[in-house]
């Protein structure tokens, strides 16, 4: 009589290898997701160190977006840069971005305005809060 121990059958062995090289990469990916949208976004830093207490259409976000997109900039191109930065489409001439902190829930969304060529020809940002 043997009393050899059994080996696990091969499908035990490939599900157990994929999980060892799998694992890793699924946490890496869920990280990096769930850190997205986590503190306000770099053109708010830019404008405000202060945020949030800028809440309503904000005259300095408004001013550096405007120095970051002026009149003319192409829609598209402004577009793809904040959707890169996080910003989500809310409407057709509107992204935004939110974040929570310990408290607060916080928003940032940009509204503008083009001409037929798609070219920008105002631009305004708005901030606002939600507090405990």
């Amino acid at each position: 009589m043997s009393t050899a121990p059994k080996r696990a059958p091969r499908w035990q062995w490939a599900i157990g290898i994929a999980t060892a090289l799998l694992l890793p990469v699924a946490l890496a990916v869920t990280c990096v997701e769930s850190t997205a949208g986590y503190g306000p976004p770099r053109i708010l830093k830019q404008a405000e160190r202060d945020w949030p207490r800028d809440v309503g259409e904000s005259q300095k976000l408004t001013h550096a977006l405007a120095r970051q997109f002026p009149n003319g900039t192409r829609v598209d191109a402004m577009k793809a840069e904040l959707l890169r930065e996080g910003f989500r489409a809310q409407d057709p001439s509107t992204l935004s971005y939110g974040w929570d902190e310990t408290t607060c829930v916080n928003s940032v969304s940009v509204t503008w305005t083009a001409d037929k060529s798609g070219r920008l020809t105002g631009i305004v940002g708005r901030t606002a809060n939600t507090c405990l």
